[in-house]
């Protein structure tokens, strides 16, 4: 069962770039939820 150091280094590219798209996409929900959220409780009245 030897790994080679070029297979663990691909392997972890991959999960970092699909790690980076999940969190890019949970920021931006998280950014509209907020904008979304402050603007009603800043904004009351309108």
């Amino acid at each position: 069962m030897a790994v080679s150091a070029q297979h663990v280094k691909a392997q972890l590219r991959h999960f970092a770039r699909q790690f980076e798209q999940f969190v890019r996409a949970w920021n931006q929900r998280v950014e509209r939820w907020l904008s979304q959220h402050l603007s009603l409780t800043k904004n009351p009245k309108k």
